[in-house]
């Protein structure tokens, strides 16, 4: 009698529990759990939303789908001064030279730091009207550090200030054929920091004109660094030479997927100095592009995908302790110094999708993770790709209308056809 109920029962929770499992979660589902941010002044800010989502978490990352969002620098801002105020963050790392940022502001007065960061932090930032706003509130903030996490030494402090670091450095390690070896650290250092740029095709050139002298480079400094472990070193400068190798490294490879894995491998070894080490019981903000913090393999434009520093980062440190954000919009322009207009949103995109009375909105993505789910999405260089953002982001903040990057006046002219994410 038991076994003639137990067969209706099982068709019974087959056909019932059907729906459950077949049921899809769209787009529209997805955008309508965006949580509306009434204000991203930097004085009125409204953004008590994000904070339920970052939870406990020690390491906030906050990408851009570009470098010429202004509005996108102001929403950042706004965050920032939230997460210092209100959750005890107390770091803000830019994706920036930090050999500069970390060494040269050690002996500075707060009157010296805004010139500082100008001229080391990098122009796309330093330069941008909507980002002053954010650098004075920091110089004046209690108890707030501005620092870098990019293996690129190309700050002017880098450029004045790393060849003697390095001699002062290296002399007393007796390394094999010292006297060469030195010598031609120190030389090809001015070389390599004269480049001055982040443009990958710049780069590749270079590496094809200075192949053996890079490779001969890299082994040289993992030569000290090897010496320089076994001499109770300061911590610092044996990740900054380990810094100084990434960057190297980066610069040796002619083809573009290594040269962005070699980049972002080492930003995220130095994200992790700074967080395990340099600032081992603080809260730290990260400032970077989008590409850098996705925690999947991302890149739009090639297969197969790449690692980006937000992959990396997440196999050094514990992932619990990271909120990724990625930032989009909806219309108006981008661009460094310089207007270009945003393309309308796709039919069934994340964008046409949020209501459009909503100006700001914040969209808590780790609720959707199990559903693997994907949608199309501009969060990533204003480009459309359909994606299961959930396994890349942790949250998404939504701009309705973006404002390109606008210049400060005064400052030095800049070549932003060479700055790139």
């Amino acid at each position: 009698m038991h076994n003639h109920f137990k067969f209706p029962l099982i068709v019974f929770a087959l056909i019932f529990s059907a729906p459950l499992f077949a049921q899809k979660v769209t787009v529209g589902e997805i955008a309508y759990k965006t949580q509306q941010i009434g204000s991203i002044d930097l004085e009125n800010a409204d953004i008590a939303a994000i904070a339920e989502a970052i939870g406990d978490a020690r390491v906030v990352m906050l990408g851009e789908q570009s470098h010429g969002d202004g509005e996108t620098f102001k929403a950042k801002a706004a965050i920032v001064k939230y997460l210092h105020e209100k959750k005890g963050f107390s770091v803000l790392a830019f994706e920036s030279d930090m050999f500069a940022l970390e060494m040269g502001t050690i002996s500075l007065s707060s009157d010296s730091l805004m010139k500082f960061w100008h001229n080391n932090l990098y122009p796309i930032w330093s330069q941008s009207e909507q980002m002053q706003p954010l650098l004075k509130y920091i110089l004046n903030a209690d108890k707030f550090r501005l620092t870098g996490f990019d293996s690129q030494a190309i700050g002017n402090y880098s450029a004045s200030n790393l060849k003697q670091y390095l001699q002062t450095m290296l002399s007393p390690l007796n390394a094999p054929d010292e006297r060469e070896r030195l010598d031609f650290i120190l030389r090809f250092t001015d070389t390599i920091v004269s480049q001055r740029t982040m443009n990958n095709a710049m780069l590749q050139n270079f590496s094809k004109r200075n192949k053996k002298n890079l490779e001969y480079y890299t082994q040289s400094l993992a030569t000290y660094i090897d010496l320089l472990a076994r001499n109770q070193p300061k911590p610092i400068d044996i990740q900054m030479l380990r810094s100084l190798m990434g960057f190297a490294r980066q610069s040796k490879y002619s083809g573009y997927q290594a040269t962005i894995l070699s980049r972002d491998s080492a930003m995220a070894a130095n994200v992790k100095w700074i967080v395990d080490h340099q600032y081992a019981h603080q809260k730290i903000i990260i400032w970077a592009a989008s590409g850098h913090t996705a925690k999947d393999a991302l890149d739009l434009r090639n297969k197969p995908q790449l690692k980006r520093m937000g992959w990396w980062l997440h196999q050094l440190i514990d992932t619990k302790k990271v909120y990724s954000i990625a930032f989009t919009s909806r219309e108006g322009s981008t661009g460094i110094f310089k207007e270009n207009p945003i393309l309308p949103p796709v039919k069934d995109s994340y964008e046409i999708n949020v209501p459009s009375i909503m100006s700001y909105g914040f969209l808590d993505l780790r609720p959707f993770r199990s559903a693997h789910v994907n949608f199309i999405g501009r969060f990533y260089g204003h480009e459309k790709a359909e994606r299961d953002w959930a396994s890349v982001y942790d949250g998404i903040f939504y701009i309705k209308t973006n404002h390109y990057s606008k210049k400060i006046n005064g400052s030095p002219k800049v070549a932003t056809e060479q700055i790139k994410p």
